[in-house]
């Protein structure tokens, strides 16, 4: 019985995995660092954006000091709140889907490396907020997506937001992801995984237990089929 849907926030619900390469490459060009979107989606798009500088300063053999990778982020997220106030991010059938899984009652949660702040505004500007029951973003874990740690902390409060006799089990969830990380932390929890080819060619999505090439094709009798 599918109990709960997990989405990815960026490149899920979000057309926004371009801007946040853009707004990285030219920061990052600031410490004399060159990165191309190939480069980018092999090793750095499913990172936050703390893990994603860090591991780029490692890679280029550059100083990584939590000052230097604070500063970086800091810049960042002033770029990308500047983006999300003046763009429509929204995919198509994100809000079609939110819908029918609300009028089925299946509990919708969200699981992202993207900071709360940046979440939670582009939901309330599209009128999406409340469709969510939980929000788990950068802010809440220690360790960000390839790493499981985002989806366990995600079921954990669900859990403890559920009714006593419902018992979630995470065998019995589908995440939605758009990255060869997402997939593998969603995987890693124990949840089913449908991959949305946004991002990555589906070729390269293929440790998805699905995957599709837009929300427009998926409805909850297809996330249902998943867990049965």
């Amino acid at each position: 019985m599918l109990q709960v849907v997990v989405f990815d926030f960026d490149g899920v619900i979000a057309d926004t995995e371009t801007a946040h390469f853009e707004m990285l490459r030219q920061i990052i060009k600031q410490e004399g660092i060159d990165i191309d979107w190939q480069l980018y989606c092999d090793k750095y798009m499913a990172y936050d954006d703390w893990g994603c500088f860090r591991q780029l300063l490692v890679d280029c053999g550059r100083e990584a000091s939590p000052e230097k990778i604070s500063a970086l982020v800091s810049e960042k997220k002033a770029n990308f709140a500047r983006f999300l106030a003046q763009n429509t991010v929204i995919f198509p059938g994100v809000r079609e889907l939110l819908s029918e899984l609300t009028q089925e009652n299946i509990t919708i949660s969200l699981c992202s490396g993207a900071f709360r702040s940046e979440i939670e505004y582009a939901l309330r500007e599209e009128g999406l907020r409340d469709f969510f029951k939980v929000i788990v973003a950068a802010d809440d874990v220690r360790i960000s997506k390839p790493d499981p740690q985002s989806y366990r902390t995600c079921l954990s409060k669900i859990k403890r937001l559920s009714r006593p006799k419902q018992k979630i089990q995470a065998h019995q969830c589908v995440a939605i992801e758009d990255s060869v990380g997402g997939i593998k932390a969603a995987k890693a929890a124990g949840l089913a995984c449908l991959a949305v080819a946004n991002s990555y060619p589906r070729d390269q999505l293929s440790e998805a237990d699905l995957v599709v090439d837009e929300l427009t094709r998926v409805n909850v009798d297809m996330l249902r089929y998943m867990v049965e």
